[in-house]
């Protein structure tokens, strides 16, 4: 049987694995539109590459804030 105190601790911690997973999955994504942008310019389409610029830094920002929260919830 689990005891009161584990079971306490028990959704911190899969809630903090979660955020960490979730976070490096986004930084995965990131780099995947990054590297779109890349072949894009290399195809002369500047205004899809910096749209997907801004979508790569927009999901690294979301990235880095659920790191950081995971980060802070740990403590």
């Amino acid at each position: 049987m689990i005891s009161t105190r584990a079971r306490a601790i028990l959704p911190s911690i899969v809630k903090h694995i979660l955020l960490e997973i979730i976070s490096i999955i986004l930084f995965g994504a990131s780099l995947v539109f990054f590297y779109q942008c890349v072949h894009f310019i290399t195809q002369r389409d500047y205004v899809g590459a910096l749209l997907l610029l801004l979508v790569g830094f927009a999901v690294i920002r979301a990235g880095v804030d659920l790191a950081r929260l995971g980060f802070v919830r740990r403590k």
